[in-house]
Parts: structure tokens; C-alpha cells; sequence
């Protein structure tokens, strides 16, 4: 079964927007018999209260479509079965939506891309946005240097940091930083960019209480680390590989990296958990989150991380290649192996691209 068909073969479609002659590929893994689940146990309380999750409706249909607006629902971190969304809020006509992340403050950051022109825009929507209400700050033009953006990520002073994607080859993709109170045409304070970066194809982002930027590399099934000084075309800090591709990234308040990859059986999506510190080829995650009691045959896509450390993840129960029968699944910070859910959210109501966009507050 190739648990990570989908969010690849994705993710190609939208890089063979602007890339000629790339192609997809996924990877298979051995039926095995389910082990026994294990009990989640409940979220801890005090953290998020609201989960922000995308409909990528430009891309609804395995093609992107430039008349269809994407949608950013929202649901109490309560939310349990089938259920509706609490409130929506409509994003542009024509702009792809790639990522959302929220600040202390509750303000909203929506990255994505206008399809027409294959470039990078990111929204600023002040907390409560809802309906088609405007944003209070847009961050897009030509010296931000933004094209089809992957990735966003806040550090604990406000800055923003975004990954943009031009092709599959280091040189021309970036990590950009843009300033607290950045608006309009703006360029960013810092950029890390060339070939010495090795970034591929620079997806999700996560940035430590040090500043140090993480980014999941996803076609080279490698995470990289940035620190807070560096600037321009230079080698990672030091970087690890993953057996399978990972595309999205969160840390918790110890500096644990959480990546959607697989679990033990290779069967099953899962999140494995490693230390900040790792480093070289392959090492083997302190926890890995998932298995049969979630069976995410399709896969997790989108995780998230509150302040207690509280796991929020969007995924898909089925390996088939089509889209939307995805739901939103979360695990107590104890929770390990094949760990049962504290609660899932699963609805006729909407229908979520496996890009799986997701972020807490």
C-alpha cells in the first residue's frame, strides 16, 4: 500500500505548474497483522480551544482552478464524530491555499499562491475573521520573492518564515524572513537560498525557541535545520534523513520534531517523533504516534501541536489516490504506538484535500 501516493502525486501536479517533465512515485509497504491498540488517553486541558483546517477547493477536483475560492473552517478542539464547521472564512477566488498558522494574538496567516500569476501571497486575518472578511495585512509582490509557497512558521518575536518552491533543484527554492509587521511589497530580512541549502522541494516549517528553522524536505525524505544567523547560500546546521517523504512539520515545547510518516509495520501514517539533535542517516524516532486503531491507510498530512503539546492531525482512512474522505484526528502528549484517538472529526459537511493544512489556537 503507498501511504504517501496521494500527498506526493499532489504535490507534483502543483510543481509541474511551473516545472516541465516531473513525475510521481510512491512508496510501497508489506501487509502485516494490526497489533493490539493501546489507550490514547484524553487531551490536557489548557491548550488549544479552535482547530483551523483548509478546503482546498482550487484543487478539489486533482487540478488547480483558478475560479474556485479555498476555505479555512474552524472547530473546537472538543469536536468529536460528524460534525460541522463553527465558522468559515473564505479566502481569495484564485489564490491556492498551502498553509495557515496562527500568532499569540489569535491573527491568522494564510500562505498560498495566485494560480493566474504563480505567485506567493500571504494573508494576514485578524482573529474571529470570518465570511469574506479582508485581511488586515498582505505580504506579496515581486522584492518579497515568494512564488508557490509550502510553508509557514512564526518564532516567538513575531517574524515570519516562509518556504517557496520554484522547482525541483536547490538554487532557485528559498526560506524567506519577514519582519513582525511586514506589509505590501515588502522584502524579507533574511533569505536562505542556493545550492549549498540543498533544498529540493522546501514544504513545512518549524522554528525552536533558539530560532533554529527546521524544514521537511519532502522529495529527498530529509529534514534540514537552519539557526537563527544564517544568511543566504549556505549548508544546513546539520539535517537527517526519513524513509518515507515528509512534507509537514511541528515542534513541541521540548524541541521534539513531530513528522507524518509511517508507523512501525510501514502499514499505517503515523507520526514519528524525534529529538531537535538528530542528525545523519535514518535515525529511529524516540515515538512514533499512530497505527491500526487511526488507520490512516492514506496517510497523515497535517499536524499541529498546541501548547500542552496536545497532537492534531488530518488524515486520510483510505490508500486509494482520490480525493476528500479525510478526517481530523488528535492524541494526548502521552500518547504512543498504535494509540487510540482522544477524539475524531469526520463529517459529510466538507471535504478536505490531503494537503491536510492544519493549525491550533
Amino acid at each position: 500500500m503507498a501511504i504517501w501516493k496521494k500527498y506526493v502525486a499532489a504535490t507534483v501536479v502543483l510543481a509541474c505548474v511551473f516545472v516541465a517533465g516531473c513525475g510521481s512515485s510512491g512508496t510501497s509497504v508489506s501487509d502485516a497483522a494490526p497489533e493490539p491498540p493501546t489507550p490514547g488517553g484524553p487531551l490536557v486541558t489548557g491548550g488549544a480551544t479552535t482547530m483551523y483546517v483548509v478546503q482546498n477547493n482550487t484543487y478539489i477536483t486533482g487540478s488547480l482552478n483558478s475560479s474556485a475560492a479555498d476555505v479555512v473552517m474552524s472547530f473546537p478542539t472538543s469536536a468529536n464524530g460528524s460534525v460541522g464547521a463553527t465558522s468559515t472564512l473564505t479566502t481569495p477566488v484564485g489564490m491556492f491555499v498551502s498553509d495557515v498558522k496562527t500568532d499569540a494574538a489569535g491573527n491568522l496567516y494564510v500562505g498560498g499562491m495566485d494560480i493566474a500569476s504563480g505567485s506567493g501571497e500571504v494573508l494576514v486575518y485578524p482573529a474571529g475573521a470570518t465570511g469574506s472578511a479582508a485581511p488586515a495585512r498582505t505580504i506579496m509582490g515581486s522584492l518579497t520573492g515568494l512564488k508557490l509557497i509550502q510553508g509557514l512558521a512564526l518564532d516567538t518575536t513575531g517574524q515570519m518564515y516562509v518556504s517557496s518552491w520554484v522547482n525541483n533543484g536547490a538554487a532557485a527554492n528559498s526560506i524567506s524572513v519577514f519582519a513582525s509587521n511586514a506589509n505590501g511589497n515588502v522584502a524579507p530580512v533574511r533569505t536562505i537560498s542556493g545550492g549549498a541549502t540543498g533544498l529540493t522541494s522546501p514544504a513545512g516549517l518549524a522554528v525552536d525557541s533558539a530560532g533554529t528553522v527546521y524544514v521537511a524536505d519532502g522529495y529527498l525524505g530529509r529534514v534540514s535545520a537552519f539557526t537563527s544567523t544564517q544568511n543566504g547560500d549556505v549548508a544546513p546546521a546539520r539535517s537527517f534523513t526519513t524513509l518515507y517523504a515528509p512534507f509537514q512539520i511541528a515542534i513541541d515545547s521540548a524541541n521534539n520534531l513531530y513528522l507524518p510518516l509511517a508507523d512501525t509495520t510501514g502499514n499505517y501514517g503515523a507520526v514519528n517523533v524525534f529529538p531537535s539533535t538528530a542528525s545523519g542517516n535514518l535515525p529511529t524516532p524516540t515515538r512514533v504516534v499512530g497505527g491500526h486503531a487511526l488507520n490512516a491507510q492514506g496517510g497523515i498530512y497535517g499536524i499541529a501541536l498546541d501548547s500542552r503539546n496536545n497532537l492534531y492531525c488530518v488524515y486520510s482512512p483510505s490508500s486509494s489516490t482520490s480525493l476528500g474522505a479525510i478526517g481530523i484526528a488528535t492524541f494526548s502528549p502521552t500518547a504512543s504506538g498504535n494509540a487510540s484517538p482522544a477524539t475524531v472529526v469526520t463529517s459529510s459537511n466538507f471535504t478536505l484535500s490531503y494537503f491536510g493544512y492544519i493549525t491550533v489556537r
